[in-house]
């Protein structure tokens, strides 16, 4: 055991005005039985008390230090944690999230094997201590980057987030997220899938994903709605270019992007752009047919489409029938 190689392991967790989670999430870092990682936060300007609290956590805890900046949002304050790493590996948490004891030891055996570029997890849904999903079935497998991507795509297995992954920092020499955009990690995960040849992912949650809702991923309509879009082109033009055989599923998540501005934009009676609006119901009404013959879209949302083809106001008419009842979340 003595000969056994312990990879070093570098927590990067960006912070930003989040006082009441910051200390939950550094503990449950600290309280994991792998002996080898160091923990960098990036006090991203918080304008509460968090950068105290970090700056408490570094003095307290030899394995953490901090790096205060001023703003500039949650790409530049991983790509800053990225430069400053000393690790061999990566993972990213964000500071409201934490995770449970053993994810590092039971994910960082499989990197200290030397054959995994990327060790993956999946995640908890926690609403306010509400579990949800925690009873999913345990299923651990092996991939390359290409077919990890298509079950990314597909919903399948394979989370979309930055999180809960561990990452091989060479493979990043060259990858960063995308500063000024919202749905970075739409980005990051492209790039980094693209560039694995193996990896191993196990569909147990270690990762304790806590819901707020003022957290960007729960947002009504905004322009920066429309960035799920400017993400998922971005994914498109890199798989075709890479991964043709992808084109499928990548198509799915643009129409689906699509939908999501669309309900949003409906959802928040938002009516002061009706040439955007417009733009998102002819893409739809365009893609109709490959949008019926898509086998990754509920049939809820598929009954959406069709009467989008009626008419606007029956699809909001639906929507809304169907938001209430949880049926077209896909």
């Amino acid at each position: 055991m003595s000969n056994e190689i312990l990879y070093k392991l570098s927590v990067i967790i960006p912070v930003y005005n989040i006082e009441e989670y910051i200390e939950r999430c550094v503990e449950s870092v600290l309280a994991q039985d792998y002996p080898n990682f160091e923990v960098i936060l990036v006090d991203d300007g918080s304008q509460d008390n968090s950068g105290k609290l970090c700056d408490l956590l570094s003095e307290k805890y030899s394995l953490v230090r901090v790096i205060h900046k001023p703003n500039g949002g949650q790409s530049e304050a991983r790509n800053i944690g990225i430069e400053d790493a000393k690790g061999d590996y990566i993972i990213f948490i964000d500071g409201d999230d934490f995770i449970d004891q053993y994810m590092f030891s039971d994910l960082m055996k499989y990197c200290n094997t030397d054959k995994y570029d990327l060790v993956g997890c999946h995640h908890k849904d926690d609403y306010d201590g509400k579990i949800i999903n925690s009873n999913r079935q345990v299923i651990d497998f092996d991939s390359n980057g290409i077919e990890a991507l298509k079950l990314l795509l597909e919903g399948k297995l394979i989370p979309g987030t930055a999180c809960a992954k561990i990452i091989k920092k060479s493979l990043l020499s060259n990858i960063r997220f995308p500063v000024g955009k919202t749905y970075e990690d739409v980005y990051f995960t492209t790039e980094i899938l693209l560039n694995v040849k193996i990896a191993h992912f196990t569909t147990k949650a270690y990762y304790h994903y806590w819901h707020r809702s003022n957290s960007t991923t729960t947002e009504k309509y905004s322009e920066k709605s429309w960035d799920i879009i400017d993400a998922y082109k971005f994914s498109y033009d890199r798989i075709m270019e890479i991964a043709p055989q992808l084109k499928k599923q990548i198509l799915f998540r643009l129409y689906w992007a699509h939908f999501v501005v669309l309900d949003r934009m409906l959802m928040s009676e938002y009516e002061s752009d009706l040439e955007k609006r417009n733009c998102l119901v002819k893409y739809l009404k365009r893609n109709f047919g490959n949008i019926i013959k898509c086998n990754y879209f509920s049939r809820g949302r598929k009954i959406l489409a069709m009467a989008l083809m009626i008419n606007l106001t029956f699809y909001k008419l639906l929507l809304s029938r169907g938001l209430k009842k949880r049926a077209v979340n896909k």
